[in-house]
């Protein structure tokens, strides 16, 4: 018998719902099988993941308002990014030296340059090494996940690769704010997806990101509008220490207070933005 026993198989294994010894065929393509019943039944241990998570690719930008290239490599992430939805962004105001969109402890992540010497605009993707794919290092030779924002296609090709990997990891977060004291409060929920590995010392990294800030930008002035920009970790910034198993979510909870959104109803720095 030989009608599309794959695909049948396939079909079978997306209905079983975890483990199971014997699978019996009496059908296949709507027709009974042959006479022949000692070949109907396969024999197998056959194992069916919980979940199948699907991957978000994080993309880090390191920029700052008196880099004169950061826009055009901000138009370039744009137009690589562009039609593509299944990605966290963020910009980091360091590499650049700092400025007034530099939030506190950001310059820590200077040491992924893995070099005395950080420029900008610079990415970081997953914060992997991508030398594979021909990225510049700005003559940086040591290994470093950090490389000069390329051109729109480079980026959209090193994005969807990325997206067809497996996810190691799942998080939920859920978020609550109170108007009256001025308290985010942050709840996170994550896992090691069953079937995959992660790497040594796993950590755990949250921020604050805000769009649409109307502030100083060279060479355009006063009126460019920032975006995704990183205005404050409520963990560490190169992450909180984390153990994680496919048994069980492992639950943090995180408090900040929104000083950010106070400063803004006092004009601070002549800021204006949307804090997400």
């Amino acid at each position: 018998m030989k009608r599309k026993l794959t695909t049948l198989l396939l079909a079978l294994l997306a209905m079983v719902p975890a483990l199971a010894d014997d699978l019996s065929l009496g059908y296949c393509d709507g027709q009974q099988v042959d006479e022949y019943a000692f070949n109907n039944t396969l024999s197998a241990p056959l194992r069916v993941l919980s979940e199948i998570v699907r991957r978000k690719v994080l993309v880090e930008e390191f920029t700052g308002q008196q880099c004169s290239n950061c826009p055009a490599g901000r138009t370039n992430i744009e137009e690589g990014m562009k039609d593509e939805d299944h990605y966290v962004m963020i910009a980091h105001h360091t590499g650049y030296g700092t400025d007034a969109l530099t939030a506190p402890g950001t310059t820590k992540l200077n040491w992924f340059y893995n070099s005395s010497t950080t420029y900008a605009p610079d990415l970081m993707i997953d914060r992997k090494d991508l030398s594979a794919y021909g990225v510049s290092k700005n003559g940086n030779t040591n290994p470093t996940p950090v490389f000069v924002v390329p051109q729109a296609a480079l980026v959209k090709a090193i994005y969807q690769w990325e997206s067809t990997q497996a996810a190691p990891v799942s998080i939920a977060l859920k978020r609550s704010y109170d108007a009256t004291t001025r308290q985010l409060t942050v709840q996170v929920g994550m896992k090691q997806v069953e079937g995959q590995t992660i790497g040594n010392n796993p950590a755990l990294t949250l921020c604050i990101i805000e769009n649409n800030i109307v502030a100083y930008q060279y060479p355009e002035g006063d009126n460019y509008v920032h975006q995704k920009a990183n205005r404050a970790f409520l963990t560490q910034a190169l992450g909180d220490p984390v153990s994680l198993s496919t048994d069980a979510p492992l639950r943090h909870l995180h408090h900040h207070a929104r000083r950010l959104l106070e400063a803004r109803e006092h004009g601070d720095r002549g800021l204006r933005g949307q804090l997400r």
